[in-house]
């Protein structure tokens, strides 16, 4: 069941997530109890930034460091979270590429609007990457 509620948790996270904003996607773990203890966490959250800045220094990027709030927080930095979406979002926008080049190419019918329905579609990310991809394109694609 914590799992479970972890996993709510995330997807809320995951609607509202925008990575322009200075906005903290804040991770609750206190749904595993003593199965996740203060201590836990924090060494959990040690060896992950101290594995994120060997990987730093090799790559010459930037480090992703996690950040441990009250006993059972987490913040998870935008870039971490950005890495989450990046592949699913590339995805996406690939298939409705493919989708409005069908559209186009075998129906003779323009794509003139885009509706985005769904849960995720709630993502103020989502939406910009969507935006990005085929908003004023040849067509006057409208999202």
């Amino acid at each position: 069941m914590a799992r479970l509620d972890i996993l709510k948790h995330f997807e809320m996270l995951k609607r509202k997530f925008n990575p322009g904003q200075d906005e903290r996607s804040r991770l609750n773990l206190s749904y595993l109890g003593e199965e996740m203890s203060s201590s836990k966490l924090g060494e959990f959250v040690k060896a992950f930034n101290e594995r994120m800045a060997e990987e730093a220094k090799e790559s010459g990027q930037p480090p992703i460091k996690l950040t441990q709030r009250g006993v059972s927080s987490v913040d998870l930095p935008p870039a971490l979270m950005t890495s989450f979406f990046r592949p699913l979002f590339n995805n996406i926008k690939e298939k409705v590429a493919e989708i409005i080049n069908a559209a186009k190419n075998e129906k003779g019918c323009p794509v003139n609007f885009i509706f985005m329905v769904g849960g995720f579609s709630e993502s103020p990310f989502l939406k910009s990457e969507i935006k990005k991809a085929f908003e004023n394109h040849e067509d006057e694609q409208t999202v």
